[in-house]
């Protein structure tokens, strides 16, 4: 579900209505030693629906020793009842989970290679936690590794009415065309549209990014496409580089025989990275980093919003950065001299504002992997950053009202699970919460961030934002005096309403399993 932003008449006026924002966090969850929280999937006047499995991502076997198992909390997360998923069908593995109109929908599929067949099931799932049977919605044949689906990935639309899955190769090859299947169901699993598609262009120059199921069961793609082969980002020409690659969302409907391409032009610019949202009447907000050269820093933001229907630009700006604006941030500086944003930045959300505006955010996160030896054996260390969160919006006309700089400094060592941030939208406000080092709660919130050097000192923090771009920050809890609270896990929460965040924390005690807590910011 998506909220959007509200922007107060006067923006000056913004911050007259406080709102109070409690934190409720409930007791330690009744979780099997052998599985891990998947997600929260639903949550209703009776209580909240979660997820377990044997891993805490995309990849379990529903016939594996320890099922999964749907799970029920009150309001104040209190145990209800918990039900294992079984399956009686050989090498099925997961697809995903999904809440759809008062039920669940369990997605897998299976994977025979002596018949070189891929079936997709979809299996419904009371709230109760009620299995009904099987329903296989589609099977499909290859003939050999060219044509062979690799790739599978599931999506359900914004008001849980339509289903996707979609099947793909991607071996980068430099002769074979891409090739996308392309499945819609409504959510009582009757076909609504299917088709295969082949793309005028290699699995070498694709680059699959975002999928998007419309509520109409219209696919959007977000794809990155190399001008090439050998995938080069600029080419020469006239004694000058320009981008070799392009920015397209395809748009993929059942009565057409091959996708509408919308394109993103910028130009001589050079994209870092890109997201977009759609609108309710179906046309595209579309916001991204780019770069004046290849390999050069961060420079500028640019909007466009595109008709859904023609693929045209109904509006499109490049807007730089101010040396004010660069100010608030770490800043690199690129061979040329240039000051702007390590390239880094990852965009994570777009939110629309009612007046046809837009809020995007986006976080600075990379990964460094170093390989040691020790004696005769080599070893290898990941090591996780995550550290600004970028936020910036921008009006109807697509230019920058402000942007805005929240410091936080995030360093894990071969786990990423405690970093990032989670954020709500509640009227004119957006709130962003995540792990932090308590002696950044001292400084003023233009002052850089300190890392989080021990989890004794972590605590976890809220830094509320404004319509006007106007900024607070305060503790939300304190994970070392709290007994109850302990390190957020970012990719686990969620906005579940207007003005409520569910949240999930966990504790580590040496040589026990942790220990997790679900629990809610709520908005008055």
């Amino acid at each position: 579900m998506h909220y959007r932003l509200v922007i107060p008449f006067l923006l000056c006026c913004s911050g007259v209505f406080a709102q109070k924002v409690n934190i409720s966090i409930g007791p330690e969850m009744s979780v099997d030693k052998d599985l891990s929280f998947w997600g929260h999937l639903h949550h209703d006047a009776t209580g909240h629906y979660v997820l377990l499995s044997e891993s805490d991502g995309s990849d379990f076997k529903t016939r594996n020793k320890h099922a999964p198992v749907l799970q029920k909390y009150d309001q104040k997360f209190k145990f209800i009842f918990s039900k294992p998923l079984l399956v009686n069908q050989e090498d099925i593995s997961f697809g995903s989970f999904f809440y759809a109109m008062d039920k669940f929908i369990l997605c897998t599929q299976q994977y025979v290679a002596r018949d070189k067949t891929l079936s997709f099931h979809a299996t419904n799932v009371s709230l109760e936690g009620k299995l009904g049977k099987p329903q296989r919605l589609a099977q499909i044949q290859w003939n050999n590794k060219d044509d062979e689906p690799q790739k599978v990935d599931w999506a359900m639309s914004e008001d849980t009415t339509k289903l996707l899955v979609a099947s793909y190769a991607d071996n980068d090859d430099d002769d074979l065309r891409t090739q996308v299947t392309l499945l819609v169901h409504d959510d009582k699993l009757q076909r609504l549209w299917g088709k295969g598609f082949t793309l005028p262009y290699t699995q070498e120059q694709f680059l699959f990014k975002k999928w998007t199921l419309a509520n109409d069961g219209k696919v959007y793609l977000l794809a990155k496409i190399y001008d090439e082969k050998d995938n080069k980002e600029s080419v020469k020409e006239a004694g000058k580089r320009k981008p070799a690659y392009k920015l397209v969302v395809f748009r993929f409907d059942g009565d057409r025989e091959q996708p509408t391409e919308i394109r993103m032009e910028l130009g001589d610019k050079y994209v870092t990275d890109v997201t977009f949202q759609l609108s309710p009447q179906g046309d595209l907000s579309c916001a991204g980093f780019y770069s004046n050269d290849r390999r050069g820093v961060v420079q500028g933001v640019f909007f466009s919003r595109i008709s859904g229907q023609s693929g045209k630009a109904l509006m499109a700006n490049l807007k730089e950065f101010t040396a004010a604006d660069l100010a608030l941030f770490d800043t690199d500086t690129d061979k040329s001299g240039d000051e702007g944003l390590g390239r880094e930045f990852e965009f994570n959300r777009i939110v629309i504002r009612d007046d046809g505006g837009v809020v995007v955010t986006a976080e600075q996160a990379y990964r460094i992997i170093t390989r040691y030896s020790s004696g005769t054996f080599w070893y290898t260390r990941i090591t996780y950053f995550n550290d600004e969160i970028c936020v910036t919006s921008i009006s109807p006309q697509g230019e920058i009202d402000w942007v805005r700089t929240i410091p936080k400094k995030q360093i894990m060592a071969e786990t990423e699970m405690f970093s990032g941030y989670t954020m709500m939208v509640s009227g004119s406000k957006l709130y962003f919460l995540y792990n932090d080092d308590e002696d950044n709660l001292k400084k003023p919130l233009t002052a850089k961030a300190k890392r989080i050097s021990s989890f004794a000192d972590a605590v976890g923090t809220l830094v509320t934002v404004g319509a006007d771009g106007k900024m607070s920050r305060e503790l939300a809890f304190n994970v070392k005096e709290d007994t109850n609270k302990g390190l957020i896990v970012a990719q686990h929460c969620k906005q579940t309403g207007p003005d409520e965040m569910f949240f999930l924390t966990t504790r580590y005690q040496f040589l026990s399993r942790p220990k997790l807590s679900m629990g809610l910011l709520k908005v008055n």
